[in-house]
């Protein structure tokens, strides 16, 4: 199960086995590195849920989401969908479709009681923007000043609904 082999698992995140995996490929892939103890209050959070790719007995990946609902105009029911919060591939594991595996498997979750996914993109991170536009992501925003560092986000969205009409009331 070594990289050369490309056997990849994709699996829900065991926090005791895979905490310290994942807290390392943070540190690797990006500036915006989150704590122990910021990742443990996410994974803690109603509705939270986690997986890694696995490869070697260590995660090489991992993707974070949480449930999510929108309340509509009235005499329509609530919209539930799914907020992918991170995403992460170390280095030298991307371009061997790890990412695009974990997607997929997150897209499996919608269904009737689910039919959305949306991302928030830094607007800077074309190689990301790039990456959900591959998945079947669009752009539905722009969102200002959202980032720690003050800048500026992309909302993305996949629906599996072909239309969708009444615009949300309020965000749960």
């Amino acid at each position: 199960m070594d990289k050369e082999s490309g056997a990849t698992r994709i699996r829900p995140m065991d926090i005791g086995r895979d905490m310290h995996s994942v807290l390392g490929t943070e540190q690797a892939s990006s500036e915006n590195t989150t704590t122990k103890e910021e990742l443990l209050r996410r994974l803690r959070r109603c509705n939270s849920a986690a997986m890694v790719a696995e490869q070697g007995g260590g995660a090489v990946g991992f993707l974070f989401w949480r449930g999510k609902r929108i309340i509509r105009a009235k005499g329509f029911g609530p919209k539930r969908g799914i907020h992918l919060i991170s995403i992460m591939v170390r280095q030298e594991y991307r371009k061997q479709g790890i990412g695009a595996r974990m997607v997929a498997e997150l897209t499996s979750k919608l269904g009737h009681n689910r039919t959305w996914i949306e991302v928030e993109v830094p607007e800077t991170n074309r190689v990301a923007l790039d990456f959900f536009r591959s998945q079947g992501f669009v752009e539905k925003q722009v969102l200002q000043n959202v980032l720690k560092n003050g800048g500026n986000a992309i909302l993305m969205h996949y629906n599996i609904a072909e239309s969708d009409d009444v615009k949300p009331d309020i965000v749960v």
